[in-house]
């Protein structure tokens, strides 16, 4: 279990590293991005201290966070689109 959060940290920081280093543009006022993130599990709490840290950031970046109760539901919405 430590593994796995071990791995979800830095997972989340890599992509919030990721996400606030993209798009930024002088010449124009910042917009913010809505991401949608499926989870599944008690990943919930990782993904808020990511939010935090964009936020921290002013990265401009809003996490919608999607739980699914099991590994099935989150591969046929993905794949069509409507995570959201």
């Amino acid at each position: 279990m430590k593994l796995r959060f071990k791995v979800l940290a830095v997972a989340a920081v890599a992509l919030g590293t990721l996400l606030a280093g993209c798009g930024k543009s002088a010449s124009a006022a910042p917009k913010t991005q809505n991401v949608s993130v499926g989870i599944v599990g008690a990943d919930k709490t990782v993904w808020k201290a990511v939010q935090k840290q964009l936020d921290k950031e002013n990265a401009h970046i809003n996490l919608k966070i999607k739980e699914f109760g099991d590994y099935n539901q989150p591969t046929p919405r993905s794949r069509l689109g409507t995570l959201t």
